[in-house]
């Protein structure tokens, strides 16, 4: 048979009593838990808006070297999957500093969305790779804009 003994001092258990509703491991300070919050959330979308700007680089050379209706398909969901994010996280902070603010990345908006018409246009027309190049960047640069 085993015996189980009591670890705990009698001190201990007294203090345990004391401090009823406050726990030690927890500490107290000037930082709330929504700003912790947000602080890992920027983090994470920071992260996530990198790794999608990467996965836009690639999926532009592939498109640059297979220019076929799939992979524009692909290049546009992928930037509208950016887009949606970077509004996603932009607007639910822009929104409490200033309303008006908001109103230039709708027109940023318009802008890619009429440089894809107009790439769509250049694949169905088979216009120079140099013409597409250089709307391809000219869609990362809009890009970059919305996010800084």
């Amino acid at each position: 048979m085993i015996e189980i003994t009591n670890t705990r001092s009698k001190k201990d258990e007294q203090e345990k009593v004391t401090k009823k509703g406050k726990l030690a491991s927890v500490k107290r300070g000037g930082k709330t838990f929504s700003s912790h919050l947000s602080k890992i959330i920027d983090l994470e979308f920071q992260g996530s808006i990198e790794e999608l700007l990467e996965d836009l680089k690639d999926q532009e050379k592939r498109f640059l070297d297979q220019q076929t209706g799939h992979e524009l398909d692909r290049y546009k969901a992928l930037l509208h999957t950016i887009i949606k994010s970077i509004l996603a996280e932009g607007l639910r902070e822009k929104t409490l500093k200033r309303k008006k603010k908001n109103w230039g990345d709708f027109v940023v908006i318009e802008k890619i969305n009429a440089k894809l018409l107009e790439i769509t246009g250049a694949i169905t027309r088979q216009n120079k790779a140099f013409n597409l190049l250089k709307t391809i960047e000219e869609i990362r640069g809009l890009i970059l804009d919305l996010i800084y």
